[in-house]
């Protein structure tokens, strides 16, 4: 088992989502990339786990303590557990709770005991790994401090107070607030100046062509000591209670140029903080703090130096950067694949994953490009820096290299190639090609349109419905805002369509059904059952309408069947109450959103002629435990004068709303529409039809129906006004 390691870089993370983007899996059902996922666990096979549980993801994102999968096969699927403890095991530990949060909230967990203990194991493992790496971080500072200051305190009594400010340094990187440190510190940077302004005072006796005062050179020993002079002219010496350190000596000797050097010491300190030497860096701005206690960019270049130290000191990592490129090439034998493109403008873009700060360059041919723009975040000790990069490319290919450093050094690179391909749009075969596309296009157009039209000539073709209910979605024409006004108010309200016969209510109910099986509704799932009363005899009432909810509803309930055979006599009231709370639970068990079971009940006028007590017991199941789930729209002709009376079971149950006639628009397009490519109508033509038609959608199909018989007749592809007047004469219209 691996340890998990919370400060870690996350490009473990970054490597297995780019070996997912690497080989994409095959398609397959949410059960089976689960199961395979759990395979994969189960060999340790980490990256490929989350490959198969980010498929399954893909496809059903909620958990479930008793999740269906085929058949009668139930599972228990927590993908998101799964994927914490894949990344757990990838050593990612943010992305591993984050995973186990998702769980939680998905509140399914809790209803498996297993489940939800392995969970909390893994939990507590994270969080016990994360209280030892701070322990550890904190014992590795207190070494640090302890060892260092020691070796200041001995450094600062032999005089050598350069080097006993870098010990200094490492103490203050990683406590910087330590009070010892930072007086000692303030001490030796007071004294090393006292130092050097002594010894910038001219003595009686310099000579003038010395500009230095006369002051012999002092070299160093590696530990910084001064070895034996190389001898000047003898000058006073300065009263110093001290012996002179090499800055002090150092800044003495240039003091004629102090303008020049605190310049020259600042540039040091910024090339050795550039790389990654932070301690020499430190040394080049505290010498010029000795001469300027006050020198912003000097305190700036400290604050930043202590920082960089720090990471350098306390972190255990030494991996280098992890780059992901968001447009990343597949990888060959010869190495990455040659990405084509088509434009000349290039943008690459992409991440680098780290624990330090990191420095992004890009190479072209060898050669540094331009730096790119960055954006850096921290996410618990991982520091992410986003880039994006922009150059013009020179036609053929290029090979582009992406490096990444860190402050310790570690390097990381990405080789990118490209090749520049000059678009066919500039090129002189464009406009040529482009030419014979489109007549090619424009002939294949009309030879499929006259090929049609011959077709449909030939098989005596007759868009055109006359007393049969409109089933096709094609062929139905209008009662839009009739749609979507019943479509506003099903979930809540019971609906009655009235109108006189061959208006299109049956016709609507079909469209309506069509609708709602279909609909995307944020709250409700509906699940429409259309019943046509015609001829049923009430004794048969009940049995009819258990008949047809199991018959439409039998691919979403199992297999489930009624209590009893709706066929025998005894079937009921009672017997259908038992079996509508079947199919409720059965639906409902399908989704978390609330279940509407929308009865479309035509020829609702049969109930008139039943005995009251049925019409009383059929709506007495939209008063019962389960109605919230349960709605009707009825349909038929004489309803409304039959149910308005007080005494009525129906009395002010429904919204009543009439199907009239159509409007003059959608007369006019189920009138032309459907003979578009292939008759032509002069012009009136329509408007005579609606006009002899009144816009009643069953008198416009049966006229259009005998126009276009009379036309294959005659063989003539145009309709006339005098040809509306001879159809009209023969409909008896």
């Amino acid at each position: 088992m691996l340890p998990v390691k919370s400060g870690a870089p996350a490009f473990r993370l970054v490597l297995a989502l780019a070996w997912l983007c690497a080989s994409p899996l095959a398609a397959e059902t949410w059960y089976e990339s689960y199961h395979k996922a759990e395979e994969a666990l189960a060999k340790e096979r980490w990256s490929e786990a989350v490959g198969h549980l980010n498929a399954a993801l893909g496809e059903r994102p909620n958990s479930g303590a008793n999740v269906r999968t085929y058949g009668m096969r139930f599972v228990q699927y927590f993908p998101y557990l799964k994927l914490g403890i894949a990344y757990y095991h990838l050593g990612q530990a943010d992305a591993a709770l984050q995973a186990f949060e998702t769980e939680e909230r998905q509140a399914e967990i809790g209803q498996s005991g297993a489940g939800w203990a392995e969970l909390r194991e893994y939990r507590g493992r994270i969080e016990r790994t994360r209280a030892q790496e701070k322990a550890d971080r904190e014992r590795r500072a207190q070494a640090v401090l302890v060892e260092n200051l020691a070796a200041a305190r001995g450094l600062e009594t032999q005089g050598r107070r350069e080097d006993a400010l870098a010990a200094l340094s490492r103490v203050l990187a990683v406590a910087p607030d330590h009070p010892e440190a930072q007086a000692a510190r303030r001490r030796i940077l007071a004294a090393l100046s006292a130092e050097a302004r002594t010894l910038r005072q001219p003595k009686e006796g310099e000579r003038a062509a010395d500009p230095l005062g006369g002051l012999g050179r002092t070299a160093q020993t590696p530990g910084g000591r001064p070895t034996a002079q190389t001898q000047a002219p003898k000058i006073a010496e300065p009263q110093a209670s001290e012996p002179r350190t090499p800055v002090a000596q150092a800044i003495a000797e240039e003091s004629a140029a102090q303008a020049a050097v605190v310049p020259r010491f600042l540039a040091e300190a910024e090339q050795h903080y550039a790389a990654g030497s932070y301690e020499q860096a430190l040394r080049s701005a505290n010498r010029v703090l000795v001469l300027e206690p006050t020198n912003d960019a000097a305190l700036r270049q400290i604050t930043r130096a202590y920082a960089r130290l720090s990471d350098a000191l306390l972190s255990p990592d030494r991996t280098p950067p992890a780059i992901l490129l968001d447009d990343a090439p597949s990888a060959g034998a010869a190495g990455p694949a040659v990405v084509t493109v088509r434009s000349a403008r290039l943008v690459l873009s992409g991440t680098v994953y780290d624990s330090a700060p990191v420095e992004v360059r890009f190479f072209v041919a060898g050669r540094p490009a331009a730096a790119p723009t960055i954006q850096v975040r921290e996410l618990e000790g991982v520091r992410i820096t986003a880039f994006r990069w922009q150059q013009v490319l020179p036609a053929g290919e290029s090979e582009i290299e992406i490096v990444a450093v860190d402050v310790s050094g570690n390097r990381a690179a990405v080789l990118y190639r490209v090749e520049y391909v000059v678009p066919f749009l500039r090129t002189l075969g464009f406009p040529l090609a482009l030419v014979a596309t489109l007549a090619a296009a424009v002939g294949a157009w009309l030879l499929s349109r006259i090929r049609r039209r011959r077709r449909l000539l030939r098989d005596r073709f007759n868009p055109y419905v006359a007393g049969a209910p409109i089933l096709e979605q094609a062929r139905f024409f209008g009662r839009q805002s009739l749609l979507d006004y019943v479509l506003r108010r099903v979930s809540n309200n019971s609906i009655m369509l009235y109108g006189e016969r061959r208006i299109g209510k049956t016709s609507f109910q079909h469209r309506l059904k069509r609708h709602l099986a279909a609909l995307e509704d944020p709250v409700y799932v509906y699940h429409p059952v259309f019943i046509d009363l015609q001829g049923t005899l009430e004794e048969k009432f009940f049995a009819t309408l258990a008949a047809e909810i199991f018959h439409e509803l039998s691919p979403k309930l199992g297999g489930m069947q009624p209590l009893s055979p709706p066929g025998e006599a005894s079937y009921g009231y009672s017997e259908l109450v038992k079996d509508l709370q079947r199919v409720l639970k059965a639906l409902q068990d399908r989704t978390k959103k609330r279940v509407k079971l929308v009865l479309q009940i035509d020829e609702v006028d049969e109930l008139n002629q039943y005995d009251p007590r049925v019409n009383q017991r059929l709506r007495s199941l939209f008063m019962r435990t389960f109605a919230d789930s349960l709605v009707a729209v009825v349909s038929g002709v004489a309803i409304k004068k039959q149910w308005e009376r007080e005494g009525s079971p129906w009395y002010n149950f429904f919204q009543e709303i009439e199907v009239k006639p159509l409007d003059p628009d959608e007369a006019r397009s189920l009138v032309a529409s459907p003979l578009r490519g292939v008759f032509t109508l002069d012009d009136g033509v329509a408007d005579e039809i609606i006009r002899r038609t009144g816009c009643k959608p069953y008198l416009i199909q049966r006229l259009c129906s005998g126009l276009v018989d009379r036309m294959h007749q005659e063989r003539r592809r145009r309709i006339t006004r005098a040809d509306v007047a001879v159809a009209c004469q023969a409909e008896g219209l």
